[in-house]
């Protein structure tokens, strides 16, 4: 913003930087900003330190210039130092330009004190850690400060001031408007305390708890070995061990079956232990629920599905296991039996199949559209409904989804309800059972 103005700290050392301090609040007054510096307090003065610390809060930046010299000091260190200390512990930002060592001075810019120049160098290399930039020359350090501000002005813009451009009399009246409407919103906000919406919700499933369990069929890859043939001396002439190892090999892997059964599981699950279920919510309070959410958290051994995925389960493929050998001439054998009782006997047998009985079911008919359900699902374990707002004395049921046990065993499904009107949600736990 063009007409921000920034106000910026200028800490030194005095009589040995006269000129440089000068030059520097020059600089910053050339830049339309404003500059601060320690020449309004009087050193050595505690109460004129808290408000030199107070001052420092108030800037925007924060500029030390190092000379040659440490300066007085309080409790063992320099004001310059203590200032600088303050600045990095508030975070102001801080720009540090310290002078060459090797420039020629006068006995009034360099220190002769020994363990002031000792503590001058110590603060010489931790003043170095703030991106410092060294100087020779007055020149130097003008050029330097301002290209060093308009850049930390763009890369790191601060609050800064801006000039205040408003009537005091229109202000006053705006404010009145403000206390006025504020005593009126708290009027209406008392009122509407004690109205407030009483929520309650539950976990209806259709014919009640507890909830039933059929265990799922899985398959078994079984090898055969030809010691099974010892058993009849006919099966060892018809089949050979070539032909054991033939099937033995054709059988799929175990991998495949442990895919298959998975498979195979999750859609006996769902097809025969899948149980239609809904939340059913009431607001008996005495003002309206607005955006009404209701949270299931389901255990392992019970999932949660939408219609949609439970009408979209799919049969998995089977798997292509070949015919045992030893099945296969049992029935070759039995084949030629039949035909040598119709011979004998004259004796007509049909083979009766139950298969048209159940032709019509063969074909499910597709679902019809639906539109957006008024819920989510989540990992089979978690589920979102969202029943928008109920007013006062209402209930409202959701759509309905599908809930499906897996194993036997009383489990418990964890729910919670919230509303704009409520700080927290109320938590409820429901306990269903699966014989």
């Amino acid at each position: 913003m063009a007409d921000k103005k920034y106000q910026i700290f200028i800490s030194s050392t005095y009589e040995d930087l006269k000129d440089e301090r000068n030059e520097a609040i020059r600089t910053v007054l050339c830049l339309d900003h404003i500059p601060i510096g320690m020449e309004m307090f009087n050193a050595g003065d505690q109460q004129q330190w808290n408000v030199i610390c107070r001052t420092i809060d108030d800037c925007d930046y924060y500029v030390v210039i190092i000379g040659l010299r440490y300066g007085s000091m309080a409790d063992g260190v320099s004001y310059t130092e203590k200032e600088y200390d303050y600045a990095v512990s508030r975070g102001i930002p801080v720009l540090t330009f310290i002078k060459d060592e090797n420039t020629s001075s006068t006995p009034i810019q360099r220190e002769s004190c020994p363990d002031k120049t000792a503590k001058l160098n110590d603060f010489r290399e931790k003043a170095k850690g703030k991106m410092a930039r060294f100087w020779k020359t007055t020149g130097d350090l003008t050029t330097a400060l301002s290209t060093s501000l308009q850049s930390e002005f763009k890369t790191n813009p601060r609050t800064g001031w801006i000039r205040a451009t408003f009537d005091p009399c229109i202000m006053s009246e705006e404010l009145a408007e403000l206390s006025r409407e504020n005593r009126e919103l708290r009027k209406l906000a008392e009122a509407a305390s004690t109205r407030k919406p009483v929520l309650e919700f539950e976990l209806e499933l259709e014919g009640g708890t507890p909830l039933n369990f059929s265990s799922p069929h899985t398959k078994h890859r079984r090898e055969i070995s030809s010691e099974w043939l010892s058993y009849d001396h006919r099966l060892s002439e018809a089949i050979s061990d070539d032909v054991i190892a033939q099937y033995n090999a054709a059988l799929p892997s175990q991998e495949d079956y442990d895919v298959y059964n998975a498979k195979a599981v999750l859609y006996w699950h769902i097809t025969e232990n899948k149980h239609k279920a809904s939340i059913r919510i009431k607001n008996s309070g005495t003002n309206v629920a607005k955006q009404v959410t209701v949270k299931l958290r389901f255990p392992p051994e019970i999932w949660v599905f939408d219609d949609c995925d439970i009408d979209q389960a799919q049969k998995p493929d089977r798997l292509q296991i070949p015919q045992n050998p030893i099945d296969q001439y049992l029935e070759k054998r039995n084949k030629a039996n039949l035909g040598i009782l119709k011979a004998a006997h004259g004796v007509h047998l049909q083979k009766f199949t139950a298969a048209g009985i159940f032709d019509k079911f063969r074909y499910p008919m597709h679902p019809g559209l639906r539109g957006p359900r008024d819920y989510s699902t989540r990992d089979k374990d978690f589920l979102c409904h969202r029943a928008g707002d109920l007013l006062h004395t209402n209930t409202r049921s959701s759509d309905y989804f599908y809930v499906v046990t897996t194993k036997r065993g009383t489990y418990e499904i964890e729910g919670s309800i919230i509303c704009e009107e409520l700080s927290e949600p109320i938590t409820q736990v429901f306990t269903v059972v699966v014989e």
